[in-house]
C-alpha cells in the first residue's frame, strides 16, 4: 500500500512540475496550487458527471487546482487524476463584459467544429472570424492515455456570469508531452484575450447556465465565492476554507441534478435529420416551443429535440429535453415529467413499438410516445434511469 501511495504521489508530482513549466513558458505566474483529496464520497458528484461524459470509465480521486495570474489577469486550471493518470481538466476565467446568451464550440459529425449560440449574428461572426479561427485551429479535442484516448464533445464554452461579467471555460485536450501532459495554457490565454477584446460592456443579463455544464464549474464558483468573501472580511483566504470543504460546497446535490451532459452523451452519436442536440434548427425550435412545450415553460432552455412527426419533419410532434425535464407530444398524446423522477425504463410497447413503457416517481407506469425514433428516445431514457 505504501509503495502504491508513493507511485501515485510521484506521478502527480511529475504532472504538477510539467504544468509549472508550461506556465513559465506562457509567462504566467502560479499564485497557488491546492490539492483536493477528500474522501471518495466527497468526489461522487464530479465522478458521476464525468461518467456521463466519458462512458463510466473514469473516477476522480484527486484534483489539483492552479490559480494563476498574468499582468493582473487571474485564471485557473483544474487537473483531475484517476489513479496514476491525469485526465482531461479545464481552464477557467472570469472576463469583463458579456454576450446575451451562452455559447459553445462543439464537435461536428464530420470531425470539424462549430460555434453555437442563440444569437445568430454572433454565431456567424464567431464561425467566420479569422483571428478566432487561428486560435481554434490549435485547440486539441483528444486526451491520449496509454493506447487509448478521451475525445471531447466540446472544448470552449462561455456564459453570462454576474455583474456584467462572463465565465469562460476551455476543456483541456493533450497538447504534447511524453511522460507528462501539456494542457494548453497559452491557448487559453490567447482565447481569453480574444474574448476580452470583443465582449460588450453594456449588456447586463442575469447569470445564465452553460449550454453543457462543465464538470468543474461548481468547484470554480465555490473557490471564487470563498475568495471574494474572505477578501472582503480579512483580505486573505480563511484557514477554514480547506480543499475538502470547498469541494463539498461545489458538489451539486441530487435534488438539483442537471442532465445536460447525460442527454448530450446519449444522443450525440445518433444526431441526424430527426435528432438534434444543442444546435436545434430554428424552425423546429419555434415549433416545439409553440406546439410541444406548455405555455408556462416556452422560454425554457432546450437541450435536445427528437422529432417524431411522421411527415415533413416539422417537430410539431416531438420529445423535448430541458436540463431537468422531458416533454413528449404526439398528436393528442402528451406527457411530461421531471427527469430526476424517472425510476425505470421497461422498454418498447405497442404493435409498432412506437411507445416506451416507463416508471416515474409519483406517476407510476406511463406510456411515452416516441414515433419512429424509439431507438434515440430509449437510449437517452436508459442513460438517465441508470445515472446512479
Amino acid at each position: 500500500m505504501a509503495d502504491l501511495d508513493q507511485k501515485l504521489q510521484s506521478a502527480r508530482q511529475r504532472q504538477k512540475g510539467s504544468i509549472i513549466n508550461e506556465a513559465k513558458e506562457a509567462s504566467t505566474n502560479i499564485i497557488e496550487v491546492t490539492d483536493y483529496t477528500p474522501e471518495s464520497d466527497s468526489l461522487s458528484a464530479v465522478s458521476s458527471s464525468l461518467k456521463s461524459i466519458f462512458g463510466g470509465k473514469l473516477k476522480v480521486d484527486c484534483i489539483h487546482v492552479y490559480r494563476m495570474q498574468k499582468d493582473g489577469f487571474e485564471h485557473f486550471f483544474i487537473q483531475p487524476f484517476s489513479g496514476l493518470n491525469p485526465i482531461p481538466g479545464e481552464h477557467h476565467a472570469i472576463l469583463e463584459g458579456n454576450f446575451r446568451y451562452p455559447l459553445a464550440l462543439t464537435s461536428t459529425k464530420l470531425g470539424g467544429s462549430n460555434w453555437y449560440t442563440e444569437d445568430k449574428d454572433l454565431k456567424q461572426r464567431l464561425n467566420n472570424d479569422p483571428a478566432l479561427k487561428q486560435i481554434v485551429d490549435q485547440v486539441k479535442w483528444e486526451w491520449a492515455i496509454g493506447f487509448g484516448s478521451v475525445k471531447l464533445s466540446w472544448t470552449i464554452q462561455m456564459c453570462p456570469h454576474m455583474d456584467g461579467k462572463s465565465h469562460l471555460v476551455l476543456a483541456a485536450g493533450r497538447y504534447g508531452g511524453v511522460t507528462t501532459f501539456h494542457v494548453g495554457i497559452q491557448i487559453f490565454l490567447s482565447l481569453s484575450q480574444y474574448f476580452a477584446n470583443i465582449l460588450p460592456r453594456e449588456n447586463q443579463p442575469e447569470r445564465q447556465d452553460f449550454l453543457l455544464e462543465p464538470p468543474y464549474a461548481n468547484l470554480i464558483r465555490s473557490i471564487l465565492s470563498v475568495s471574494t468573501s474572505s477578501k472582503e472580511q480579512e483580505g486573505i483566504l480563511p484557514d477554514t476554507a480547506t480543499p475538502a470543504t470547498a469541494f463539498e460546497e461545489a458538489a451539486p446535490a441530487e435534488a438539483s441534478v442537471d442532465f445536460r451532459e447525460i442527454i448530450h452523451s446519449a444522443l450525440q452519436p445518433l444526431e441526424g435529420k430527426k435528432v438534434h442536440v444543442i444546435q436545434i434548427p430554428e424552425k423546429k425550435g419555434k415549433n416545439v416551443r409553440r406546439y410541444v412545450l406548455p405555455k408556462e415553460v416556452q422560454d425554457v432552455t432546450i437541450v435536445a429535440v427528437i422529432d417524431i412527426t411522421m411527415v415533413f419533419s416539422s417537430a410539431k410532434d416531438a420529445i423535448v429535453f430541458t436540463p431537468d425535464h422531458c416533454y413528449a407530444k404526439e398528436v393528442d398524446n402528451a406527457i411530461d415529467f421531471p427527469l430526476a423522477d424517472l425510476e425505470s425504463v421497461h422498454g418498447f410497447t405497442g404493435f409498432l413499438e412506437d411507445k416506451i413503457d416507463i416508471e416515474v416517481r409519483g406517476l407510476g407506469r406511463i406510456i411515452m410516445p416516441c414515433g419512429g425514433e424509439g431507438k434515440a428516445a430509449l437510449e437517452v431514457l436508459q442513460h438517465i434511469a441508470a445515472r446512479s
